[in-house]
């Protein structure tokens, strides 16, 4: 049969496994891999933003901000000479480096077992390398002065010596608080400032002390010493003595605040255990009012029995009207430059004073724009060649269209011409030093708020533990970018700076979709406190619904002379008493209805008057405005001692704010982001 023939043509056998079809099989796993790429693919795009912290390790505590535990330490060492620094080793003792050769090597000076017996805050090496200077046991009482306890510690003998003022010491053989004690530039002799008037020590081991003056009334003539103006504002530091380089003239300023009119504040004692308050009180001028006097006078030591004081006059243009002394420097034993600014602080002149009349001659002058705004006195005096003929220093210099920057500028005495050494639009802020071998300066960078420098702060404590974004902006009126910016808020502070705060806030807030629009603030502290203030008071504004003041400038005719008059002028019709109204805050409060306010102050401020904060409350509580207010018993202006309880209280304010907002609803596909309560 013709099916059974070609049935016999077949054979049934099993199917060997090698013989499969391994293209098709392959071909079919890559379709199931493109498929599953698909899916993940369409996942990814799909799923919304991840909301939860993109922080997975550990946060940034507070402790980290207050304590520094994460900032780096710094170099403490100072120059004893040209190859040698002086500095507070590992082991907590005190060694000498060389650095005159490649192989830098070190010394033990003093061993961590001295110091451990003082507790020192300061030392210095005297110039001859026998003795250290030791401060210990200090008291703080302004932003740079301090009373003090000094020891010297003999290098060769291991022996210690309390610096007395004589034999037996003032208070009954007892260790005297000082003022102040310094190295003269050579030797071993000392200049020691007690009870505000100036003494001459020849050796630490000798019980004779040299009276230099004779006429100080403490709070009210200071010699060798700045008042509290000069040490805020103007000189920025407490010491007002200049030593020749030979040792043998010293230069040193008084200070008369006879006719300073007196801020009474209020002292409570620790834990409040004064049943009478204290009334302390401070020569604390304001606006117009009367100014500290500044004398300078030339002390000759070579005759420590018979020391002959010589005065300083300044120069005509200066001594005719109300002046500061901006700085002093010796150009040689028989030459001083000195700085003089006028009150407004738009006019500097920098003089030379010879010997032996000591009466200064006008070398430069340096002025403020048209407009007459203030001028930034340099941090540092001119710096002199070494023999005398030119100087540099810092001063205005025209940018084209740009205006004015700060650069530095070389200065001929002899001929009175001025030659800038850098140009373009940047600032220079400090000349760190002179290069006289090979005839370079090195200078530094200006800074502002918004920089690259590394830091921790109550700022990164926001941004990195409590998931809120924090913008600093540098507004109109900050440095860095030329006198033109810098003085837009010449005579009208609290306006061009806090619309810009606004404005760039404002376009932040609209622009990061991130951002809770509903819950943004705005906080500063002093001029930042104002600026703050300012911002939440504006009736028109809806940017900022909380803010916090800290020790905020509140009305500048409270505010203290040289601040205020050098970026106000005075407050009078023929100055700028109109910008001083605009500018008063608490002719605003009644804007501040539906907004939360949280104002901060230390009641021993003796920057910004505790009676600022004070007269802001007393007009926010007339026009009916609930506000939160939080005031710190005998504590100044930094707030040290309770940043801690500070800070908790601006995260608690700021979260009680927060919660209590109503959250925008975010818009599809957007993360509404904001802050997690």
């Amino acid at each position: 049969m013709a099916d059974d023939n070609l049935y016999d043509d077949e054979e049934l056998v099993s199917t060997n496994p090698n013989q499969r079809n391994w293209r098709g099989i392959l071909i079919a796993l890559l379709v199931i891999i493109a498929v599953l790429a698909l899916i993940v693919t369409s996942v990814a795009l799909l799923t919304p933003p991840d909301e939860s912290s993109r922080i997975k390790g550990q946060r940034l505590k507070l402790s980290d901000v207050l304590y520094g535990d994460l900032t780096p330490l710094l170099f403490n060492g100072t120059w004893v000479n040209h190859r040698q620094i002086c500095y507070r080793d590992t082991w907590g003792g005190v060694s000498l480096l060389d650095v005159s050769s490649s192989n830098f090597s070190s010394i033990s000076l003093v061993h961590d077992n001295v110091f451990k017996r003082f507790t020192p805050a300061k030392f210095s090496l005297s110039p001859d390398q026998k003795f250290l200077l030791i401060a210990h046991n200090m008291k703080q009482l302004f932003r740079y002065s301090y009373l003090a306890q000094y020891t010297v510690y003999d290098l060769a003998s291991g022996a210690t010596v309390a610096i007395k003022i004589q034999e037996n010491g003032p208070g009954g053989g007892g260790q005297p608080y000082l003022l102040s004690a310094r190295w003269t530039p050579r030797g071993h002799k000392l200049v020691i400032v007690h009870d505000y008037d100036i003494y001459y020590k020849l050796d630490p081991h000798s019980s004779t002390s040299y009276r230099v003056t004779n006429n100080a009334v403490p709070g009210i003539i200071s010699n060798g010493l700045t008042d509290w103006l000069y040490e805020e504002e103007i000189l920025h530091s407490s010491e007002a003595i200049w030593m020749s380089k030979d040792s043998q003239v010293l230069l040193y300023a008084s200070f008369n605040d006879s006719l300073v009119k007196e801020q009474h504040n209020t002292w409570y004692g620790d834990g409040g255990h004064l049943v009478y308050p204290e009334i302390r009180s401070l020569r604390y001028p304001k606006p117009e009012t009367p100014n500290p006097t500044v004398s300078l006078f030339v002390a000759d030591l070579a005759d420590p029995n018979n020391i002959n004081v010589k005065s300083v006059k300044p120069p005509p243009i200066i001594e005719a009207t109300d002046h500061y002394l901006t700085g002093a420097t010796w150009i040689s034993p028989n030459e001083i430059c000195i700085t003089w600014m006028n009150r407004l602080q738009n006019l500097s002149v920098i003089s030379i004073c010879k010997n032996p009349l000591w009466k200064c001659q006008e070398v430069q002058q340096i002025q403020g724009d048209e407009q007459g705004a203030w001028l930034d006195s340099p941090s540092e005096p001119p710096i002199f060649t070494l023999n005398g003929s030119h100087y540099i220093t810092i001063a205005p210099v025209k940018q084209g269209a740009h205006g004015n920057f700060r650069h530095i500028v070389i200065v001929d005495v002899t001929k009175k011409q001025v030659f800038p050494l850098t140009h373009g639009q940047l600032e220079v802020t400090k000349i760190l030093g002179w290069d006289y071998a090979n005839n370079t300066i090195y200078g530094a960078p200006g800074s502002q708020l918004v920089t690259d420098i590394f830091k921790l702060d109550y700022n990164s404590y926001l941004s990195g533990k409590m998931n809120m974004i924090v913008a600093q902006i540098d507004a109109r009126g900050s440095g860095g970018q030329g006198c033109r910016m810098t003085q837009e808020v010449y005579h009208r502070a609290g306006s061009v700076e806090v619309a810009d705060q606004l404005e760039v806030t404002e376009y932040l807030r609209d622009s990061l979709h991130f951002v809770d629009k509903r819950r943004v603030a705005i906080w500063g502290w002093s001029y930042g406190g104002f600026v703050a203030a300012h911002a939440l008071f504006r009736p028109d504004q809806d940017v900022f619904a909380c803010g916090i003041s800290v020790a905020p400038i509140v009305s500048w005719d409270l505010h203290d002379s040289a601040y205020a008059e050098k970026y106000m002028g005075y407050p009078n019709v023929s100055s700028n008493y109109q910008g001083y109204l605009e500018a008063d805050l608490t002719r605003k409060v009644k804007d501040l209805k539906g907004k939360k306010f949280f104002l901060i102050h230390g009641t021993a401020d003796s920057n910004v008057q505790f009676q600022q904060s004070l007269v802001l409350s007393r007009h926010l509580t007339d026009s009916g405005i609930l506000f939160r207010q939080q005031i710190y018993p005998d504590i100044d202006h930094s707030l040290s001692g309770v940043k801690e309880h500070l800070y908790l209280s601006m995260i608690q304010f700021l979260e009680d704010c927060f919660v209590k907002l109503t959250r925008v609803e975010p818009k599809a596909g957007l993360s509404s982001g904001g802050y997690e309560t």
